[in-house]
Formats: C-alpha cells, structure tokens, sequence
C-alpha cells in the first residue's frame, strides 16, 4: 500500500511539475507576440509527461497498468490545439506498442473515441467558462474511466475496483489542477498583452496631444494672416469670400484639435453644471470623422438639458 501511494505521488509529480515549469517560464519571459512557438513548447512538455508517466507506470497484478497518460492527452488537445493533440495521441499509441503486453487493443479504442470527444469539444473550449472546461474535460476522463471500469468487469477483476477509483480519483484532481493552471497562465498573457497595448496607447496618445498642439500654432498664425488679407480694400468680393471660407474652415479644425486635446489633459475635480445636449453635439462632431471611416452614420436628437 505504501509503495503504491508512493507511485501515485510519483506520477503527481510528474504531471504538475513540468506544468508548474512551463507557468514559471510564460511569466519570466516574453513570447514576443508568437503564440505557435508557445503551442509547440507545451506540447514538446507535454510530450515528456507522457512517455514518462507511461515508462515507469503503477502496475497492478494480472499485468494491469495505471499512469497518468489522459492527463497530457486531454492538455495537448484543449490547449495546445487539434495538430498538437493528435501527435500527442499518436505517440501514446506508438509508444504503448512497443512497451507490449496485453490491452493495446483497449488502449486504442479508449483513446480513439476520446480523441473524437476532444476533436468535438476542442472547437468551442476557448469560449467557455472555466466551469464548463472542467466539466468537459472531467467528461472525456470519465470516458475513459468507464471503458477500463468496463473490462474490469468483464473479466471479473473486482478486487481492484475501488483501486480503480481511488486512482483516477487522483488523476481528476491532477487534472483540473492543470487545467486551473492552464487557465492562469493564458490569464496573465491576456493581461500582459492587454498592458502592452495600454502603454503604447498611452504613448501614442500623448504624441498625437503633442503634434496636435504644435499644429494649432501655425493654424492660428494663417488666420491673423487671412484676417489681415481681408481687410485689404483691393479685394473684390469673391476674393473675400473664399477669405471667408478658408477662416470658417481654420475654425473648425481648431475647434476639432481643441476638443481632442480636452481629452488628452487629466481630469480636474470640481463640479459645473453642463449643457448635456451641447456636450452630446461636441461628442458627435468629435467621433464624425471615425464614424464615416468605419462607413457608420450618427444621428443626435437631443433637447436642451443641464446637470
């Protein structure tokens, strides 16, 4: 009994420690934007898990073998991807012939029909909560926890049933331990990228606030200029017109790099009463021209309101 505790510790250890390795490695270094190379590296640990968990297995008398194989199976699939998984699924498969013995037979048709689970629920397991992953994955591992419950009843081998579930008792919670690990890792590479994307927002906001702001100087100069053209008494009326419009237009802009840089500077505490319909009138002339870039139309009906 002791020994055999000591086997299932030994098979813990050999799933969660390459798992908690390749945690700690995500969070000390960058993938550079390059998630294939991050899919390749957990399959190329899941890999190890599996031959290992398989070459020093827990057996059991009557020529009955007990590892954690399912465990990088399932992994590869749901988080490394369908190519990953069936390379995964193929090794087992490859190395389970050549250790021989008997229930290769089994083996294959366990492993075949959850390989068509995990194809079936692989599509749609990135959308799903973090509940529901465990429940599917506790799914495909109850499949095949029947089909070895299965032949252990067929051939009559009743004695080592409650070993059987005690087992894979310990395999279910090594499981979703991964797949909670699993789920922090792709938490906090959603977050850092999320971060990175912030920083260069903030970076590019604050140069666009700065050019902004160096282009409304020269603006404000062409217009002391136009104004002084117009006051020009050779100028006959159309002359005076396109002044006119050039002016108008110069204002508009301004008004536009204006309402821009009031979105640039921090926000200063105090309270004012605001007209919301003019606020709302500002919003729109302000969001006009990346509307009609994305071809959407904006419509305001508004009455005069104050807060």
């Amino acid at each position: 009994m002791v020994e055999s505790t000591g086997y299932v510790l030994f098979h813990v250890l050999l799933v969660l420690f390459p798992i908690l390795f390749y945690h700690f490695y995500n969070n000390n270094n960058n993938n550079n934007g390059k998630p294939c190379q991050t899919t390749w590296r957990l399959t190329f640990i899941l890999i190890i898990m599996l031959l290992l968990t398989m070459t020093y297995p827990l057996e059991y008398p009557g020529g009955y073998r007990y590892d954690f194989r399912a465990i990088p199976v399932i992994i590869a699939f749901v988080y490394a991807g369908t190519v990953p998984g069936l390379l995964t699924v193929s090794i087992l498969m490859l190395y389970r012939f050549v250790i021989g013995g008997p229930g290769f037979i089994l083996t294959l048709i366990s492993y075949t029909i959850a390989a068509v689970l995990l194809l079936f629920i692989t599509k749609r397991f990135c959308a799903l909560q973090v509940k529901r992953k465990v429940l599917a994955v506790s799914f495909v591992l109850l499949s095949l926890v029947l089909s070895k419950w299965t032949i252990l009843l067929e051939t009559a081998e009743l004695d080592q049933l409650q070993f059987m579930f005690v087992f894979y008792a310990i395999t279910w919670t090594s499981l979703i331990t991964v797949v909670y690990i699993m789920e922090n890792v792709n938490q906090q590479q959603v977050t850092r990228r999320e971060l990175q994307r912030a920083d260069k927002l903030n970076v590019i906001s604050q140069l666009a606030a700065s050019v902004a702001h160096e282009v409304r100087n020269p603006m404000t100069a062409v217009r002391g200029f136009l104004q002084l053209i117009n006051n020009d008494g050779n100028l006959d009326d159309n002359q005076r017109n396109y002044i006119k419009i050039a002016i108008n237009e110069l204002d508009h802009a301004q008004i536009i790099i204006n309402d821009y840089l009031s979105l640039a500077k921090s926000n200063t505490a105090g309270l004012a009463p605001i007209n919301i319909s003019s606020e709302l009138k500002n919003t729109l002339e302000l969001m006009t021209s990346y509307s009609n870039i994305q071809n959407i139309a904006l419509d305001l009906q508004s009455k005069t309101r104050y807060l």
